[in-house]
Protein backbone atom coordinates (compact mmCIF):
# COMPACT_ATOMS: atom_id res chain seq x y z
CA UNK A 1 0.00 0.00 0.00
CA UNK A 2 2.99 2.18 0.74
CA UNK A 3 4.23 1.75 -2.83
CA UNK A 4 0.76 2.82 -4.36
CA UNK A 5 0.33 5.99 -2.37
CA UNK A 6 3.75 6.93 -3.26
CA UNK A 7 2.44 6.82 -6.82
CA UNK A 8 -0.65 9.05 -6.37
CA UNK A 9 0.77 11.33 -4.12
CA UNK A 10 3.30 12.02 -7.24
CA UNK A 11 0.84 11.76 -9.38
CA UNK A 12 -0.31 15.02 -7.59
CA UNK A 13 2.48 16.41 -7.68
CA UNK A 14 2.95 16.18 -11.04
CA UNK A 15 -0.33 17.23 -11.59
CA UNK A 16 0.49 20.43 -9.92
CA UNK A 17 3.52 21.24 -11.95
CA UNK A 18 1.18 20.36 -15.21
CA UNK A 19 3.62 17.75 -16.06
CA UNK A 20 1.94 14.68 -18.01
CA UNK A 21 1.82 11.85 -16.25
CA UNK A 22 0.65 8.14 -16.52
CA UNK A 23 -2.21 7.13 -14.80
CA UNK A 24 -5.66 8.75 -13.74
CA UNK A 25 -4.83 12.23 -13.56
CA UNK A 26 -4.18 14.35 -10.28
CA UNK A 27 -7.87 14.70 -9.36
CA UNK A 28 -7.76 10.60 -9.59
CA UNK A 29 -5.11 10.36 -7.79
CA UNK A 30 -7.07 12.44 -4.66
CA UNK A 31 -10.08 10.68 -4.80
CA UNK A 32 -7.92 7.25 -5.16
CA UNK A 33 -6.01 8.31 -1.30
CA UNK A 34 -9.76 8.48 -0.38
CA UNK A 35 -10.31 5.80 -1.21
CA UNK A 36 -7.18 4.11 -0.03
CA UNK A 37 -8.29 6.23 3.52
CA UNK A 38 -11.48 4.23 3.94
CA UNK A 39 -9.74 1.23 3.73
CA UNK A 40 -6.78 1.52 6.20
CA UNK A 41 -9.05 3.47 8.88
CA UNK A 42 -11.49 0.16 8.52
CA UNK A 43 -8.37 -1.53 9.15
CA UNK A 44 -6.48 0.40 11.27
CA UNK A 45 -10.08 1.05 13.93
CA UNK A 46 -10.49 -2.98 13.71
CA UNK A 47 -7.18 -3.99 14.91
CA UNK A 48 -6.30 -0.73 17.28
CA UNK A 49 -9.05 0.89 18.77
CA UNK A 50 -12.10 -1.28 18.46
CA UNK A 51 -10.52 -3.59 21.34
CA UNK A 52 -10.19 -0.47 23.54
CA UNK A 53 -12.56 0.83 26.00
CA UNK A 54 -12.32 4.06 25.01
CA UNK A 55 -10.83 3.42 21.60
CA UNK A 56 -12.92 6.43 19.85
CA UNK A 57 -11.41 9.02 21.68
CA UNK A 58 -7.34 7.69 21.51
CA UNK A 59 -8.49 7.26 17.85
CA UNK A 60 -9.73 11.05 17.40
CA UNK A 61 -6.66 11.94 19.75
CA UNK A 62 -4.04 9.96 17.38
CA UNK A 63 -5.57 11.14 14.71
CA UNK A 64 -4.95 14.71 15.52
CA UNK A 65 -1.82 14.07 16.65
CA UNK A 66 -0.84 13.14 13.16
CA UNK A 67 -2.71 16.01 11.22
CA UNK A 68 -2.43 18.87 12.89
CA UNK A 69 0.76 19.59 14.03
CA UNK A 70 2.44 19.11 10.51
CA UNK A 71 -0.38 21.77 9.51
CA UNK A 72 0.44 24.34 11.99
CA UNK A 73 3.79 23.98 11.15
CA UNK A 74 3.18 24.42 7.60
CA UNK A 75 0.78 27.08 8.24
CA UNK A 76 3.19 29.40 10.27
CA UNK A 77 6.16 28.76 7.80
CA UNK A 78 3.86 30.50 5.26
CA UNK A 79 2.86 33.27 7.88
CA UNK A 80 6.31 33.90 8.30
CA UNK A 81 7.14 33.55 4.05
CA UNK A 82 4.53 36.06 3.86
CA UNK A 83 5.71 38.54 6.39
CA UNK A 84 8.93 37.66 5.17
CA UNK A 85 8.00 39.18 1.64
CA UNK A 86 6.24 42.26 2.73
CA UNK A 87 9.33 43.12 4.34
CA UNK A 88 11.24 43.09 1.10
CA UNK A 89 8.99 44.56 -0.53
CA UNK A 90 7.96 41.60 -2.80
CA UNK A 91 4.51 42.16 -4.59
CA UNK A 92 2.05 39.18 -4.40
CA UNK A 93 1.36 38.08 -7.95
CA UNK A 94 -2.30 37.23 -8.87
CA UNK A 95 -2.95 33.38 -7.76
CA UNK A 96 -0.25 33.22 -5.51
CA UNK A 97 0.24 31.78 -1.91
CA UNK A 98 -0.28 34.85 0.62
CA UNK A 99 -4.18 35.44 -0.24
CA UNK A 100 -5.32 34.71 3.01
CA UNK A 101 -3.58 37.68 4.06
CA UNK A 102 -3.45 40.10 0.88
CA UNK A 103 -6.83 39.86 0.43
CA UNK A 104 -9.33 38.55 3.39
CA UNK A 105 -9.74 42.18 4.25
CA UNK A 106 -11.87 42.71 1.46
CA UNK A 107 -14.34 39.76 2.07
CA UNK A 108 -17.68 40.25 4.22
CA UNK A 109 -17.42 40.03 7.53
CA UNK A 110 -19.53 36.68 7.53
CA UNK A 111 -16.96 35.17 4.80
CA UNK A 112 -13.62 36.51 6.60
CA UNK A 113 -14.23 35.08 10.14
CA UNK A 114 -15.18 31.71 7.79
CA UNK A 115 -11.83 31.79 5.98
CA UNK A 116 -9.54 32.55 8.68
CA UNK A 117 -11.25 29.72 11.15
CA UNK A 118 -10.89 27.60 8.78
CA UNK A 119 -7.54 28.52 8.11
CA UNK A 120 -6.31 27.53 11.43
CA UNK A 121 -9.12 24.53 12.31
CA UNK A 122 -8.71 22.74 8.74
CA UNK A 123 -12.53 22.12 9.05
CA UNK A 124 -14.42 23.92 6.30
CA UNK A 125 -12.23 24.23 3.78
CA UNK A 126 -13.33 21.73 1.20
CA UNK A 127 -16.81 23.62 1.09
CA UNK A 128 -14.90 27.03 1.06
CA UNK A 129 -12.78 25.23 -2.08
CA UNK A 130 -16.32 25.39 -3.93
CA UNK A 131 -15.43 29.09 -4.52
CA UNK A 132 -12.90 29.79 -6.79
CA UNK A 133 -11.65 32.61 -5.21
CA UNK A 134 -12.19 31.39 -1.66
CA UNK A 135 -9.73 28.14 -2.48
CA UNK A 136 -7.07 30.97 -3.67
CA UNK A 137 -7.16 31.58 0.02
CA UNK A 138 -6.05 28.82 1.52
CA UNK A 139 -2.71 29.22 2.92
CA UNK A 140 -2.07 25.14 2.49
CA UNK A 141 -3.93 25.03 -0.81
CA UNK A 142 -3.85 21.20 -0.70
CA UNK A 143 -4.85 20.91 2.38
CA UNK A 144 -9.10 21.27 1.92
CA UNK A 145 -8.73 16.99 0.69
CA UNK A 146 -7.66 16.66 5.00
CA UNK A 147 -10.49 18.48 5.87
CA UNK A 148 -12.52 16.09 4.12
CA UNK A 149 -10.56 12.90 5.66
CA UNK A 150 -11.26 14.72 9.04
CA UNK A 151 -15.20 14.30 8.07
CA UNK A 152 -14.67 11.44 7.89
CA UNK A 153 -12.68 10.23 10.63
CA UNK A 154 -15.52 11.21 12.92
CA UNK A 155 -17.72 8.88 11.44
CA UNK A 156 -15.49 6.10 11.58
CA UNK A 157 -16.76 4.57 15.33
CA UNK A 158 -19.55 5.23 14.36
CA UNK A 159 -19.38 2.96 10.95
CA UNK A 160 -17.84 0.17 13.02
CA UNK A 161 -20.88 0.27 15.16
CA UNK A 162 -23.13 0.18 12.20
CA UNK A 163 -21.70 -0.63 8.85
CA UNK A 164 -21.47 -4.34 7.24
CA UNK A 165 -18.95 -4.81 3.82
CA UNK A 166 -22.59 -4.60 2.34
CA UNK A 167 -23.96 -1.57 4.06
CA UNK A 168 -20.79 0.26 3.03
CA UNK A 169 -20.69 -0.74 -0.64
CA UNK A 170 -24.67 -0.02 -0.81
CA UNK A 171 -24.54 3.89 0.57
CA UNK A 172 -21.05 4.05 -1.80
CA UNK A 173 -23.53 4.01 -4.65
CA UNK A 174 -25.42 6.01 -3.19
CA UNK A 175 -22.88 8.57 -2.79
CA UNK A 176 -21.49 8.24 -5.80
CA UNK A 177 -24.77 8.79 -7.39
CA UNK A 178 -25.32 11.74 -5.78
CA UNK A 179 -21.35 12.78 -6.93
CA UNK A 180 -22.82 12.47 -10.44
CA UNK A 181 -25.53 14.47 -10.48
CA UNK A 182 -23.53 17.41 -8.63
CA UNK A 183 -20.96 17.00 -11.63
CA UNK A 184 -23.88 18.43 -13.84
CA UNK A 185 -24.33 21.15 -11.99
CA UNK A 186 -20.54 22.20 -11.52
CA UNK A 187 -17.43 20.13 -11.28
CA UNK A 188 -16.32 22.15 -8.29
CA UNK A 189 -19.23 20.77 -6.22
CA UNK A 190 -18.40 17.15 -7.32
CA UNK A 191 -15.07 17.30 -6.38
CA UNK A 192 -14.98 18.84 -3.49
CA UNK A 193 -17.74 18.88 -1.29
CA UNK A 194 -17.47 15.93 1.65
CA UNK A 195 -20.74 14.56 -0.04
CA UNK A 196 -19.19 14.17 -3.42
CA UNK A 197 -16.58 11.99 -1.62
CA UNK A 198 -17.42 9.89 0.77
CA UNK A 199 -18.58 7.35 -1.32
CA UNK A 200 -15.07 6.89 -2.27
CA UNK A 201 -14.30 6.49 2.00
CA UNK A 202 -17.20 4.07 2.05
CA UNK A 203 -15.93 2.14 -0.98
CA UNK A 204 -12.70 1.89 1.16
CA UNK A 205 -14.58 0.34 3.82
CA UNK A 206 -16.39 -1.76 2.60
CA UNK A 207 -13.34 -3.28 0.55
CA UNK A 208 -11.82 -3.79 3.59
CA UNK A 209 -14.89 -5.41 5.40
CA UNK A 210 -14.87 -7.73 2.10
CA UNK A 211 -11.21 -8.67 1.72
CA UNK A 212 -11.87 -10.11 5.53
CA UNK A 213 -14.30 -12.77 4.32
CA UNK A 214 -13.29 -16.18 4.56
CA UNK A 215 -14.34 -17.04 0.87
CA UNK A 216 -11.70 -13.66 -0.27
CA UNK A 217 -9.09 -14.73 2.78
CA UNK A 218 -8.84 -18.35 0.82
CA UNK A 219 -8.37 -16.49 -2.71
CA UNK A 220 -5.56 -14.33 -1.46
CA UNK A 221 -3.74 -17.08 0.56
CA UNK A 222 -3.61 -18.80 -2.65
CA UNK A 223 -2.75 -15.73 -4.78
CA UNK A 224 -0.55 -14.28 -1.98
CA UNK A 225 2.85 -15.88 -4.03
CA UNK A 226 1.53 -14.14 -7.09
CA UNK A 227 0.42 -10.92 -5.48
CA UNK A 228 2.13 -8.32 -7.56
CA UNK A 229 1.58 -9.73 -10.81
CA UNK A 230 -2.14 -9.74 -9.59
CA UNK A 231 -1.97 -5.85 -8.86
CA UNK A 232 -0.77 -4.95 -12.04
CA UNK A 233 -3.33 -7.20 -14.02
CA UNK A 234 -5.85 -5.00 -11.76
CA UNK A 235 -4.60 -2.11 -11.85
CA UNK A 236 -3.08 -1.23 -15.67
CA UNK A 237 -6.47 -1.68 -17.40
CA UNK A 238 -8.44 0.01 -15.00
CA UNK A 239 -6.76 2.89 -13.37
CA UNK A 240 -3.30 3.41 -15.14
CA UNK A 241 -2.16 3.97 -19.07
CA UNK A 242 -2.84 7.34 -19.79
CA UNK A 243 -0.71 10.45 -20.06
CA UNK A 244 -2.28 13.39 -18.78
CA UNK A 245 -1.79 16.45 -16.73
CA UNK A 246 -4.52 17.50 -14.10
CA UNK A 247 -7.79 15.91 -15.52
CA UNK A 248 -11.04 17.15 -13.89
CA UNK A 249 -13.25 14.50 -12.39
CA UNK A 250 -15.27 12.62 -14.73
CA UNK A 251 -18.16 10.42 -12.81
CA UNK A 252 -18.99 8.12 -15.01
CA UNK A 253 -15.58 6.62 -14.94
CA UNK A 254 -13.76 8.16 -11.93
CA UNK A 255 -15.89 6.84 -9.69
CA UNK A 256 -15.41 3.09 -10.70
CA UNK A 257 -11.56 3.91 -12.14
CA UNK A 258 -10.32 5.53 -8.68
CA UNK A 259 -11.04 2.22 -6.93
CA UNK A 260 -8.62 0.23 -8.93
CA UNK A 261 -5.59 0.51 -7.30
CA UNK A 262 -7.03 -0.09 -3.70
CA UNK A 263 -8.64 -2.91 -5.39
CA UNK A 264 -5.34 -4.24 -6.60
CA UNK A 265 -4.30 -3.53 -2.65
Amino acid sequence: MGYLRFYLALTVVMCHASYAWPGIGGCGAVEAFFVLSGLYMAAVYEAKYSVLANGARVFYLNRFLRLYPTYLFLLAFTGLCYLAMRASGAVEYPGGLFQLFTDSAALPDLKKWFVWISAFTLFGQDFQSVDVDLHYMLPVRQSWSIATELMFYLTVPFLFRVMTWKRALTAAVIFFAIKTGLSVKDWRLAYFLPVGNFGYFLFGYALYGLSTHAVIEKVKAQLAPYRLAVALALYIPLGGGEFRACARPACHCHCLRCGAGPVAV
